[in-house]
């Protein structure tokens, strides 16, 4: 799935670069920033729950209106599985993904814009499900020494945008992203169970994704967004 995933995501990168080459002579800037804000995982079975995350991206408006963003994000989410027994858990993870953001109106002077966008990514995660300290469930490896997987992943959402100064520009952001696994919140169903929990179930071992039984977790994150646009303005 490893392979899969970052072939994939590869092939989708590689199809922009044409889009890259043919529009250099209109792109404004290009611009680096920063963001942070609350990040969670939405899953089966648990509380809502989560925990600070970050991220870094770099941007470059192909027109007047359409963007692209590479982004990079990372984290340690914390979920709750199971509400009402004594289960915690934690999904670490790296995201990258290349997203397509369109921009609607003209957001001139000190308007805010909006933009909404979608694209492709892969997320590498380790969720560990823990009761009394001890780990009980996990993605790969073993319990006492987990090991992460990755996945591809599906982002979408919007940001609200407010210029600062000629080179800086604050956004809010509003993002999801459909994760092709059940696995993110440590909550699908185990291979070769080994122990049972307090409430019966045999849900000590190593998750996995079982076909019928599985469906897709979500991220989101709600935060802000500070971006800062490098090099000279090219004319259309």
């Amino acid at each position: 799935m490893k392979k899969f995933s970052l072939t994939v995501l590869a092939i989708f990168i590689a199809n922009c670069f044409p889009i890259i080459s043919t529009s250099q002579a209109q792109t404004s800037p290009w611009s680096i920033g920063v963001k942070t804000g609350f990040g969670s995982i939405i899953g089966d079975g648990q509380a809502f729950t989560g925990s600070l995350t970050y991220g870094v991206f770099i941007e470059k408006r192909m027109t007047e209106k359409l963007s692209l963003n590479a982004s990079f994000d990372f984290g340690s989410i914390a979920t709750k599985a199971y509400s009402g027994y004594s289960y915690t858990g934690k999904t670490s993870f790296f995201q990258t993904a290349v997203l397509a953001k369109y921009q609607l109106g003209k957001g001139e002077g000190k308007k805010p814009t909006f933009s909404p966008f979608i694209g492709l990514g892969v997320i590498a995660y380790n969720p560990q499900v823990s009761q009394n300290g001890t780990v009980i469930r996990y993605a790969d490896g073993t319990a006492s020494s987990p090991e992460g997987v990755n996945d591809l992943i599906i982002p979408f959402g919007f940001e609200v945008g407010f210029k600062l100064s000629e080179k800086a520009k604050l956004s809010i952001v509003a993002q999801s992203g459909i994760a092709l696994t059940d696995r993110l919140n440590g909550t699908v169903g185990v291979s070769n169970p080994t122990t049972s929990m307090p409430d019966g179930h045999k849900y000590v071992g190593k998750i996995n994704d079982i076909s019928g039984a599985s469906s897709n977790d979500f991220t989101s994150f709600l935060g802000l967004k500070l971006g800062f646009s490098i090099g000279d303005k090219t004319d259309k």
